[in-house]
């Protein structure tokens, strides 16, 4: 949970929240977006979050193995 709060992006952060903590679907999460957006943007922001999120754990395990 830590490392999804050093997500900028609030839409990215509540896109990845509402689906790994809440379990909420799809239809859930385009209709809480402001504004709303359909199923296939929600998924398309989904995957940008994920890279993002990808991006952040790759440099938190590079800072590990430095020190």
């Amino acid at each position: 949970a830590a490392l999804l709060k050093q997500i900028r992006n609030r839409k990215y952060y509540k896109v990845l929240s509402m689906k790994y903590f809440r379990y909420a679907t799809w239809q859930e999460i385009a209709d809480a977006m402001k504004p709303p957006c359909g199923v296939r943007n929600a998924q398309k922001l989904h995957g940008r979050a994920l890279q993002v999120f990808d991006r952040l754990l790759e440099e938190m395990e590079a800072r590990q193995k430095e020190g």
